[in-house]
């Protein structure tokens, strides 16, 4: 019985695989990749921010080409995912 009442109190998680990547862009094109990640449920592992932005970027497997197509055509071609070998 009380094995029941946990189950019925058991929140579900669904995981989704995630592909790591590579990215870098100028400050002026930061907020796009970031409103671009919020889009995509996306997040940023890591960022490196010198003369340039290079940020480490985790996405869901199931984004990934939504993200880079919204990407390639917002920067206008600029701006490309170099993926992480695992």
């Amino acid at each position: 019985n009380g094995v029941q009442q946990a189950l019925k109190q058991l929140v579900l998680v669904e995981k989704v695989p995630e592909a790591e990547y590579i990215l870098q862009c100028d400050y002026a094109q930061l907020a796009l990749v970031e409103n671009l990640l919020q889009q995509t449920a996306g997040r940023i592992l890591q960022g490196e921010y010198g003369a340039a932005v290079v940020l480490h970027l985790a996405l869901p497997a199931t984004e990934v080409e939504l993200f880079g197509n919204k990407l390639r055509d917002l920067s206008r071609g600029n701006l490309q995912l170099t993926p992480i070998s695992q």
